[in-house]
């Protein structure tokens, strides 16, 4: 679905920034000077006081048109106060814009053996067409190493739910039914192998546990490493125009430390 652009590695913020507002995570107390999730916590965007995605802590910003170019260094994801997430990232394509993303500090060369946590909070305004029927429609996703094929984890809103599938068709799983001006909290986990048998995904939404020790038949790594695309919508170009706000990205290595 597209090649990779992305390139180096970002620094890591400190696990002691401000990481925003986000959704309540079921089954947790407020942030806390914990040293074991603190310390597993390997990344988090702080959007306290940034007003855009470098501010943040993310990198090289990607645009895309339908099939054209993908542009790198793009302008900064605008940080803007929602009245459900608290300072989030406002992600908007235009009309036929098929691509726009953020890289991570952190996460972008996963490698055989490791097993990494992910998270991102969203919301879909009410000019997300979410009841559209292409499944190309992603609001996150673990990019294959090579140049050419689909993530082998992506997460699509199609058919009003949100689900997850990967390597184009090669697994497709409906994780739950998704509606506008509604907070998701998107949990993750990914044991990255190039096989099969080895290869892990997991699945919490809201704190619910929705797909749980499922082993990718595509495997969760293609042509080398793979990699974290972080802040993210990215779409078929007949979908648009569309907005998705979205905070709280992290990564980690335990579940407690992209939660807590």
């Amino acid at each position: 679905m597209e090649r990779r652009t992305f390139l180096g590695l970002g620094a890591a913020v400190p696990a002691a920034v401000a990481l925003g507002a986000s959704a309540t995570w079921a089954g947790t107390g407020p942030a806390h000077a914990d040293p074991g999730p603190a310390a597993d916590l390997l990344w988090a965007a702080d959007l306290s006081s940034a007003s855009d995605s470098y501010e943040a802590g993310f990198g090289n910003v990607q645009i895309q048109y339908e099939d054209g170019d993908i542009e790198n260094d793009g302008p900064g994801m605008p940080v803007v106060e929602h009245p459900l997430l608290g300072r989030a990232l406002r992600i908007s394509l235009e009309e036929r814009q098929t691509r726009y993303e953020a890289r991570p500090g952190a996460a972008q060369d996963c490698g055989e053996g490791e097993d990494l946590y992910f998270r991102v909070d969203f919301v879909l305004p009410p000019d997300f067409p979410i009841d559209q029927d292409n499944p190309f429609c992603l609001v996150n996703q673990i990019h294959q190493g090579s140049d050419s094929g689909s993530p082998p984890v992506e997460f699509d809103v199609f058919d009003g739910n949100l689900s997850v599938r990967g390597d184009s068709d090669a697994y497709a799983e409906h994780l739950c039914p998704v509606a506008v001006d509604t907070v998701y909290s998107l949990v993750y986990r990914v044991g990255f192998s190039a096989d099969p048998d080895s290869s892990l995904l997991e699945v919490w939404v809201n704190g619910e546990k929705l797909l749980s020790d499922f082993r990718p038949p595509c495997a969760t790594m293609n042509g080398g490493n793979s990699y974290w695309k972080g802040a993210t919508m990215y779409c078929s170009g007949s979908i648009p125009p569309l907005t998705v706000f979205q905070n709280a990205h992290r990564v980690g290595t335990t579940l407690e430390s992209v939660t807590a």
